[in-house]
């Protein structure tokens, strides 16, 4: 998810009540940008894995940034390589997890 989409799919999922789950290639730490607008991305990117009921990672590198730059809690992320096989489908099990999670926590 690019950061300009974050509060747009937030509203979403609080409205509807759905599961947010992002997506993201690097962190503005990881780019290495500085200023006030890096903060304002880095705010973004925060709010948006903070929020996410699941947070993917496409790199070792990107996850451990969520981890230690942005303080993601770490059963939020899975790494998923955009380039690998099957990596539609290992999304899409992530969203279904989170649906039958909820479902069963509904009954």
């Amino acid at each position: 998810m690019d950061w300009t989409a974050i509060p747009g799919g937030v509203a979403l999922t609080k409205t509807y009540d759905i599961p947010l789950v992002v997506k993201l290639q690097s962190t503005e730490n990881e780019r290495g940008f500085q200023g006030d607008h890096a903060e304002v991305i880095s705010e973004l990117e925060w709010d948006g894995a903070f929020e996410a009921d699941l947070a993917i990672a496409t790199s070792e590198g990107t996850k451990n940034s969520l981890l230690f730059d942005l303080d993601v809690p770490e059963d939020k992320l899975e790494i998923i390589d955009p380039y690998g096989p099957e990596w539609e489908e290992k999304v899409l099990n992530g969203y279904r997890n989170l649906l039958k999670q909820e479902k069963e926590v509904k009954h």
